[in-house]
């Protein structure tokens, strides 16, 4: 997803006459919400288990990854980017500590 929204995001500005600076939110607000979510989900791996955390941080980004193909404006991407960003940043933090 992070390597392929960038070739999306320029037909994203045309289409929805998005400026330069809500496509950098976009971007932004994804990785902000990664790091909360990496914080979160390490402390929830900790408490309930690395495999188990890793399994719904993986089904949490795919689901709301596959959602923001369905978004119609630019709120709606935001809203399902951020979400999704929780999930990506759960992964992170879950699958580290499990590969490592």
């Amino acid at each position: 997803d992070a390597q392929l929204f960038s070739f999306v995001l320029p037909i994203l500005i045309a289409a929805w006459g998005m400026s330069t600076a809500q496509a950098g939110y976009l971007a932004t607000a994804t990785l902000l919400s990664a790091a909360i979510g990496g914080w979160a989900c390490g402390y929830l791996a900790d408490r309930f288990g690395r495999a188990r955390i890793m399994q719904l941080t993986i089904l949490w980004f795919c689901s709301f990854t596959f959602l923001a193909g369905f978004a119609q404006d630019f709120q709606q991407l935001m809203f399902l980017r951020i979400l999704q960003g929780l999930g990506f940043g759960g992964e992170w933090a879950a699958g580290a500590v499990l590969m490592g």
